[in-house]
């Protein structure tokens, strides 16, 4: 059985590639985040935009996250998943 978290990752990372294959590499910030969100609501999926998430350090907890970095080839390169610690 496939748990919540993989299957709400999956949605986000599909997403963030279907964002990434129209726009490409090199565009400011801003502009992955506009059209990310706009993905993501045609998607069906309830975010909020620039959420604080707190940093995890030598055993400190960090919550849920998915880092992506738009500035790459391919964008598998650049997804970062963090789940509950480093």
């Amino acid at each position: 059985m496939i748990k919540e978290e993989d299957k709400l990752s999956k949605e986000i990372i599909g997403a963030a590639i279907e964002v990434h294959s129209h726009l490409g590499p090199g565009l400011l910030e801003a502009a992955y985040e506009e059209c990310l969100c706009r993905e993501m609501s045609i998607r069906g999926l309830t975010f909020e935009r620039q959420k604080p998430l707190a940093v995890s350090y030598k055993g400190v907890k960090l919550d849920l996250g998915i880092l992506i970095n738009f500035n790459v080839p391919l964008l598998k390169e650049g997804i970062k998943r963090i789940v509950n610690g480093l």
